[in-house]
Order: structure tokens, then sequence, then C-alpha cells
């Protein structure tokens, strides 16, 4: 939504005390998840909700083609939906999955007071994500964004989970060590106002969460 420049207002949820787990929040979320994007009119009246944070971007993208920046290809052109939603696929099938998998174990189950897995599954975990990021360190040595020639829904996906990861090893440097074009791709995207004003909504939350929950 800030790529767009579109007005919206947030509500935090805070799902380490289960409040997404309430029945009240599982009639708007059956399976009890966030984020729920709604959409409301003139009047403040929701028309429209939506579910799952890809369906979520992909309806921004869609819905509001004349506003800030294009996220998606033209849909009339196959060849490049098909460029993009190959990305968007390999992008939660191979990086985004292993990464909340990675940052969860070292970072919220202690919270929860959840048993985390042993150092070899744990290895195991990031031998998967290191591969991943090889892949994409390949696919960047020809297009300058994961998804072609431009910055799409598939590189703000990718993006919270890499600052996330930087923050666990200590720095760009160490994430990014034989992965040049990763990390070119990286440089790149950060620079984008966007980015900068949704990092530091990010770290806000954070600060939060390290307040509310110390480990």
């Amino acid at each position: 939504m800030l790529e767009k420049g579109i007005n919206w207002e947030y509500r935090h949820v805070d799902m380490l005390k289960a409040e997404t787990r309430t029945p009240q929040h599982r009639e708007i979320h059956p399976f009890g998840k966030v984020p729920i994007l709604d959409v409301v009119d003139d009047r403040g009246e929701t028309v429209l909700r939506i579910r799952e944070s890809r369906a979520i971007g992909r309806y921004i993208a869609i819905a509001f083609p004349g506003k800030g920046n294009d996220l998606m290809p033209d849909m009339s052109d196959a060849d490049a939906m098909a460029a993009f939603e190959e990305a968007a696929s390999m992008e939660i099938s191979y990086f985004s999955t292993e990464a909340w998998r990675y940052s969860a174990d070292i970072i919220i189950k202690p919270i929860l007071g959840i048993p985390r897995v042993d150092k070899q599954t744990l290895q195991e975990i990031w031998n998967g994500l290191s591969d991943a990021m090889k892949v994409m360190d390949g696919i960047l040595s020809s297009r300058k964004y994961l998804a072609g020639s431009g910055f799409t829904l598939v590189d703000i996906w990718a993006m919270p989970w890499m600052s996330l990861l930087i923050d666990l090893k200590g720095e760009a440097g160490v994430l990014f060590s034989g992965l040049p074009h990763l990390r070119q791709w990286w440089e790149r995207v950060i620079l984008r106002p966007a980015w900068q004003e949704a990092y530091k909504l990010m770290n806000e939350a954070y600060e939060v969460m390290r307040q509310n929950y110390p480990v």
C-alpha cells in the first residue's frame, strides 16, 4: 500500500497473546490468521474482505492500476505473467517458508515457551534456506529484480524476510557472503521510499514485541 500511495489504517492483533484464536477473530478469518484487509466505502462500511497476504497484494496491484508504482506485469502479457507467477511460487515455496521456519525457531518459540528444534535440524533448515538464496543469486545474475526487469510484489514479499535474516546473522555482509547479485538486489530495493517507511514500522513493531515479551 505504501508503494501505491493508498490511504490505510492499521489495527494490531497480538498473535503472541493468541488474539487470532478467539471466536471473534475466527469469524473474520476461519483459520485464525493475519493479515486481513477490509476495503471500506465512504461511509466506513466494509464492502470487501480479503484474507492472506499474497491475495491482498495481488488485489492492491490490480485494483489500483493508476496509482503509485505498478507491482505486477500487464495481465494481458502472458510471458511476463508466467515469469511473475513462477517467481512468486518459487519465493514462497523455497525462501519465505524456510525463512519463517528458521526465524520462528530462534525468535518466536522462546517467547511462547515452545521447545526449539535441535541444532542439527536448525542447521538443515538453514542449509535449505542458503540453497534457496544461491538460486536467487543466480536468477538475479541475469535480471534486475526477482520476477524480471521491474520491481514487483515478489520483491516485496521477500524483503521483510531478508531483513530479518540480516538481523539474525548480524550484518548484510555475513548473509550475502558469496552472493553478489543478491546483495546488489538488496542494496537496490532498500532505497525505495516505501521500504524505508515500512522498515520504520517494522522496527516499531519489533520494539514493542521486545518490550512486551523479553526473552
